[in-house]
């Protein structure tokens, strides 16, 4: 599976953040900013923690993020975590740490690939450690943070349908279980189709620490005669 991303956008309501996947992931558009915590925010975009073209200068690098695995950037076209191969995890994570107490990011992407049996899908990451491979989507287990999985292969029955998006908490000692899709430990889910889309996919995941709440959201594009866009609410819970 491939997944394609290109621009990031963190507003101060602010993100230390992580794309990591352990079959696929292509940036396609994402912004972060800063934003207070009342019922009017007002976003305050921060530009080290935003990501646009050109995505890489003359040293084959970004100032603000650190790249690897088998991730690559297209200079002014798109970042691609992986392509459609068996075994590959690529890695997307911000060079600076996040200082504020409420944040909220915006990304877009594309998952692609021809076989039959995706890849296990990426995952968005507000942790405590980054850059450490492991088997939670590409990422470390027993992790201290946020997790938001975008999870495209089912590893046991479920009553609904994939993909699924969930959430988890990381207390540092919980791990997540990948033979149960990790439902033990799930705060929040949601399904929606997303592979081999004609058009990228806009998530937004909002935190704001001083009423505890988390909140998920995905844009969808359905083409009908004219283009319809469904705001699906994933997630919106006290944490």
């Amino acid at each position: 599976m491939v997944m394609y991303c290109r621009t990031i956008l963190l507003s101060l309501i602010c993100l230390a953040l992580g794309f990591h996947r352990t079959v696929f992931f292509s940036l396609a558009q994402s912004q972060m900013g800063s934003a207070t915590a009342s019922n009017n925010e007002e976003l305050l975009p921060l530009s080290q923690f935003s990501l646009n073209p050109p995505y890489i200068d003359e040293y084959i690098s970004n100032r603000n993020w650190n790249f690897g695995g088998d991730a690559y950037m297209n200079v002014n076209e798109y970042i691609r975590l992986t392509q459609a191969l068996r075994d590959q995890r690529g890695f997307l994570w911000s060079k600076n740490l996040v200082n504020t107490d409420s944040w909220v990011v915006e990304f877009e992407f594309k998952l692609h690939g021809d076989s039959t049996t995706p890849g296990d899908g990426f995952a968005f990451w507000f942790a405590e450690k980054k850059e450490i491979e492991g088997k939670v989507f590409g990422s470390t287990d027993n992790f201290v943070g946020l997790g938001v999985f975008f999870d495209t292969y089912m590893n046991g029955p479920h009553p609904h349908s994939f993909p699924m998006i969930m959430a988890m908490v990381g207390d540092g000692k919980t791990p997540y279980d990948p033979s149960t899709d990790g439902r033990s430990s799930e705060i929040g889910s949601c399904t929606q189709s997303l592979r081999n889309k004609d058009w990228p996919t806009k998530a937004k995941v909002k935190y704001i620490r001083p009423r505890k709440l988390l909140q998920v959201l995905l844009y969808v594009f359905f083409p009908t005669l004219l283009l319809h866009l469904l705001t699906l609410i994933c997630l919106y819970r006290s944490i």
